[in-house]
């Protein structure tokens, strides 16, 4: 849902509400790791690039995304 949202055009912006959403409670019970994305992402000028350099799973348990902008 993340990725396939993070560059979305649509208002209100999907990620706002991701936390609302049964597979965010499940991957963010607390939001204090989800939250900096909205600021990365209200910052962004739809003009530079955005790109997923790590998107996957650790050892079986830990997920992790990581997103760069420019």
């Amino acid at each position: 849902y993340v990725c396939d949202n993070l560059t979305s055009y649509e208002q209100p912006y999907p990620l706002i509400h991701a936390l609302d959403r049964e597979d965010g409670q499940l991957s963010n019970p607390s939001p204090e790791h989800f939250l900096p994305l909205l600021y990365v992402m209200g910052a962004w000028d739809r003009k530079e690039v955005v790109s997923i350099p790590i998107d996957g799973i650790e050892s079986g348990s830990l997920s992790m995304l990581s997103v760069q902008v420019g």
